[in-house]
């Protein structure tokens, strides 16, 4: 997780390329909406980093959605009076979830299957 004060191309590459030297060695999918940050034509993609976009205006096949979902629900139990409040909630809410509890919200079966078969498919033509 990365919390940049704006949401752009800009602070998107920045997020790609953390992620980028977080996980040098593993080829990684990343599932994205089709937001204009996301495919700006002056993003540089790793050659580790494969973006695979969701169809248009279908957050239900989106598997971030239920997480934040989650974390929305979550929220609505705390008391926050500021930004800074929440965002600080924000960041221990997700610094709570277990690599269980994430994989439950948002391990869709045709999602995991979906990726098994692009994996598979890269490593044949590798």
């Amino acid at each position: 997780m990365l919390a940049l004060p704006w949401l752009n191309t800009s602070a998107f590459q920045l997020w790609v390329d953390h992620f980028a030297e977080a996980f040098p060695q593993s080829f990684n999918i990343l599932v994205l909406d089709n937001g204009a940050l996301h495919k700006a034509n002056a993003l540089q993609w790793p050659s580790h980093i494969v973006p695979v976009f969701l169809p248009p205006s279908s957050p239900e096949r989106n598997p971030i959605e239920r997480l934040w979902r989650d974390v929305k629900d979550k929220l609505a139990d705390g008391v926050a009076r500021t930004l800074d409040e929440v965002s600080t909630l924000t960041g221990h809410i997700l610094q709570s979830y277990s690599q269980t509890a994430l994989q439950s919200l948002t391990g869709y079966a045709y999602f995991v299957e979906a990726v098994t078969t692009a994996i598979n498919k890269w490593i044949i033509t590798i």
